[in-house]
């Protein structure tokens, strides 16, 4: 695997997922400040918003294989220097988990969890080197898992747990290890999700339709509603160049008012817990308990 773009020895970040959204964000706000920035894409993605940044090269990867995941390792390694990996890259598959595949539920724990994992791993010993960090995308919905969300909500809680364990593993490496939970972000994972319900609601037995389709349909439109409120990824870019200055980066870092609100769902009694959950269902017209 060869890096499309210039070659320079200069402090360098690895971005996944850097084609669009929160990674396109990173890629954007690191190479303003002056890094070498080497993005990842889907081999078939465009990637042309990432060719537009300066001091930026982009390698071709599928997470979700093993075999272009060890091509990612071994093109990373053959760099001068590693000083930073931020692991965005995600997938959600929403639906009722009445009605999940487990072929979907496993790529969502190979892409959001098992991969950045893997990743983090095989670059230890270059981010070593350098003392670098190493910063998770994760989700507010790791802590608190919602209707419809819970291969995602179970992904990313994943992620957090492993980076917890791997940043006890690092600490006397001088690695920093960091998750990012963001809420809801303005980018284009919203309307992949919705269309990929949609198709999990075109698939479903007529039974498990009429149990889900309205429910799964209003939560999809609340969703839409939030986004006028998301937050722009450029938030997400600032806060992993912030990371990346920092002397003694947190090990989590909340962001936007949802976030915050599922982080206080999640410290609650396990029953109240579920209550407020419940009730969120409830409010969308949930399912017919009958």
């Amino acid at each position: 695997m060869k890096a499309q773009g210039s070659r320079r020895e200069s402090r360098t970040v690895l971005v996944t997922g850097a084609a669009t959204g929160i990674g396109l964000a990173v890629a954007r706000a690191m190479a303003d400040r002056g890094w070498r920035v080497l993005g990842t894409a889907m081999p078939d993605q465009d990637a042309s918003s990432l060719l537009l940044l300066p001091r930026t090269a982009i390698l071709r990867v599928d997470l979700a294989s093993p075999s272009s995941l060890d091509d990612l390792v071994r093109s990373v390694l053959g760099e001068p220097r590693l000083d930073l990996l931020v692991s965005n890259a995600g997938i959600a598959l929403p639906g009722p988990m009445a009605a999940t595949q487990a072929a979907d539920l496993r790529r969502q724990f190979e892409v959001n969890a098992i991969a950045p994992l893997l990743l983090a791993s095989a670059l230890a010993p270059k981010l070593r080197t350098s003392r670098g960090k190493i910063v998770f995308i994760g989700a507010g919905q790791g802590r608190v898992a919602l209707p419809f969300g819970g291969g995602y909500g179970a992904s990313k809680a994943a992620l957090a747990s492993l980076a917890d364990a791997l940043r006890a593993e690092l600490s006397d490496t001088g690695i920093a290890v960091s998750v990012i939970e963001p809420g809801s972000v303005a980018t284009g994972i919203f309307h992949e999700s919705r269309h990929t319900a949609m198709k999990v609601l075109d698939g479903m037995t007529p039974e498990l339709s009429a149990r889900y389709r309205a429910p799964l349909e209003a939560v999809l439109a609340k969703s839409a509603r939030a986004m006028a409120s998301a937050l722009p990824a450029s938030r997400i870019g600032d806060l992993v160049a912030e990371i990346a200055d920092s002397a003694a980066p947190k090990p989590r870092y909340l962001i936007g008012r949802d976030a915050w609100a599922l982080a206080s769902i999640a410290v609650v009694p396990a029953r109240i817990r579920a209550a407020i959950v419940q009730r969120l269902m409830r409010s969308t017209g949930g399912a017919d308990q009958r």
